[in-house]
């Protein structure tokens, strides 16, 4: 299981490389990637690499009900919409020389922005790997065609159910026979054009209601002849605020498997297990690792507000909006440097009198 576990992290970072090579930027990417991994090994606040990951709310907006989604419960705090071509491509054309991977999905459901085959586009144009993650509900057969002739690279599938009943569970509002069929729709179609991409991957959240279906979740994916991907299934939205701690015991009782259960349920199908959080830890942290966001990746709402990360659904606590200053900006301002300062061995002091909404976040670990 190991050997096959490095195969497929082997396999994975190798398509990254191969594709980045292919690129005209390939110099400058690589050259900003390892600049960007030294600066947060070394623990930088004030940084002269730009992440090389960006993510792109193209749609906050969603038609289920998750019920740890803050879309899904319409929980207030970040305003809804679609992101215009004019705000994409502002975003797309700053990542042009250093990103890698465009991800086009933070919160919502990218395919209800009809504009999302022509946002691929201009991501692919700019030699930036697209990427979405969809319940896929709503696809028909003229967005699949669409979004196949775009040049997407990857399409992620939220399936977590191997049946209708465990399905319907989270995924409240959806269908899984629908889902199964869109991505028949999706193969067949790859199949008549002679597509290679996109890759489809099922994405399975492992929550406690879930977990007996790892097995069968595998086997589906297999028939499917697409890949899987296990991933721990967290606590958010309207009930539960990473950045705060406040979490009822009866909610994790009710929804999250405890570490080393999931990880012995993901290393029995070969899989992967990433940081994963403890909820059932005393500490005042959910893992031990310290967080990468601040230093890796780029959150741009569809409104064009920067967040720190995927976990801050208000917008009163994003860090700054591309509409007002260049990312390149906001990426090094007082919130940004603060908020990695917090991270830093306590010795060495914080960035200034900044506050941010990482100050109380409990998800990853800070020096006392």
């Amino acid at each position: 299981m190991r050997i096959g576990r490095r195969v497929s992290k082997v396999r994975s970072q190798a398509a990254l490389v191969r594709f980045l090579f292919q690129t005209r930027y390939a110099a400058k990417r690589l050259t900003n990637l390892a600049m960007n991994e030294s600066e947060f090994r070394s623990g930088k606040i004030a940084l002269k690499s730009l992440p090389s990951f960006l993510f792109l709310d193209v749609a906050c907006v969603c038609t289920l009900k998750c019920p740890l989604c803050y879309l899904g419960q319409g929980l207030e705090g970040r305003s809804r919409g679609k992101m215009s071509m004019d705000t994409f491509c502002r975003a797309i054309d700053e990542f042009r020389d250093h990103g890698i991977v465009a991800h086009l999905y933070i919160r919502g459901e990218p395919l209800m922005n009809k504009q999302l085959p022509e946002m691929i586009e201009y991501a692919n144009r700019a030699h930036l790997m697209t990427v979405i993650s969809t319940h896929l509900n709503l696809l028909d057969k003229g967005m699949a065609e669409a979004l196949i002739d775009s040049g997407l690279k990857k399409l992620v599938v939220s399936l977590d159910g191997a049946t209708e009943e465990t399905y319907s569970t989270y995924r409240v509002g959806g269908n899984w026979d629908d889902v199964l069929r869109n991505i028949e729709v999706l193969n067949e179609m790859k199949r008549r054009k002679k597509a290679r991409f996109p890759k489809i991957v099922l994405q399975f959240l492992v929550f406690k209601f879930n977990l007996h279906e790892v097995g069968p979740i595998k086997r589906l994916a297999d028939s499917l002849g697409v890949e899987l991907s296990l991933q721990q299934g967290c606590l958010g939205g309207p009930l539960y605020e990473p950045y705060t701690g406040e979490h009822s015991p009866e909610l994790i009782d009710r929804w999250i498997v405890p570490p080393d259960v999931l990880q012995d349920a993901l290393s029995s199908t070969g899989s992967r297990p990433g940081v994963l959080f403890d909820y059932h830890r005393k500490d005042e942290t959910l893992c031990d690792e310290r967080c990468f966001f601040l230093w890796k990746t780029a959150y741009i709402n569809w409104d064009g507000n920067v967040s720190p990360c995927c976990f801050v659904y208000q917008q009163d606590r994003d860090f700054g909006n591309i509409h007002h200053e260049p990312f390149r900006n906001i990426w090094n301002n007082p919130k940004f440097r603060h908020a990695r300062s917090l991270f830093l061995e306590a010795s060495t002091g914080r960035e200034g009198r900044e506050t941010a909404v990482c100050d109380a976040c409990r998800m990853y670990r800070k020096p006392s």
